[in-house]
């Protein structure tokens, strides 16, 4: 799939490595289709799961077909934050997921709305989980949404229509500022948008305040 690359290795610094991919065990239409996780863990120096085909290595995360993950590590408690889309009984939705403790490989799971996938995540210094997502029907739409309170995802807001899964997300490590990026296909420009959260405990999407929305080069 064209688009920019997400994060699928992920550092914890007192902990260890966090890393994601994307699994089957059979063939296509690769029907068994799943996210596999891993850690390395940096006292023991050791990798949690191991198997003779170093990509079997881990532990399926979805018990449904799963596919497009990508991780971000929880900065207060080294654990791993992850989403990925599912599919379940005609529907896709994103599933943001995040582990007991690091490494641990025991999940918890909060489903996000029916009808997006491709969903890219960032995790700043809040802790807070931010994803940028594809709404389904068209494929045509950038959504943006977000977790302050575990399991309570903010109503979805339009990013751009920017016809391509050409987007991503960051957040920063030192401040409560995240990024949504794109490429707009026609005219080919670059466009970004830099929202500010204010500093309280669940302000509501309402009240995200986007501060930015210009071109930024057009490309040739």
């Amino acid at each position: 799939m064209q688009g920019p690359a997400k994060r699928t290795l992920a550092n914890a610094p007192e902990y260890g490595l966090h890393t994601v991919w994307m699994y089957s065990a059979t063939e296509y239409p690769f029907s068994d289709r799943n996210i596999r996780y891993n850690f390395y863990n940096y006292l023991t120096r050791t990798w949690h799961w191991i198997e003779p085909d170093f990509i079997s290595s881990g532990v399926n995360i979805f018990t449904e077909y799963a596919g497009f993950g990508n991780l971000q590590t929880d900065p207060n408690s080294g654990r791993a934050v992850i989403v990925a889309h599912i599919s379940s009984g005609g529907s896709i939705r994103p599933v943001l997921v995040r582990d007991y403790e690091p490494g641990a490989g025991i999940f918890e799971f909060c489903l996000g709305p029916v009808g997006y996938l491709w969903p890219v995540l960032a995790v700043g210094e809040t802790g807070w989980a931010h994803i940028a997502m594809m709404e389904d029907s068209t494929r045509e739409s950038t959504f943006y949404s977000r977790v302050v309170v575990w399991c309570r995802w903010d109503d979805q807001m339009l990013m751009s229509y920017s016809g391509d899964p050409s987007f991503n997300i960051a957040a920063s490590p030192a401040s409560n500022k995240v990024i949504v990026s794109w490429v707009k296909i026609a005219p080919l420009l670059i466009h970004f948008i830099i929202a500010y959260q204010p500093m309280v405990e669940h302000p509501g999407l309402t009240r995200l305040r986007l501060n930015h929305h210009q071109p930024m080069a057009e490309i040739p």
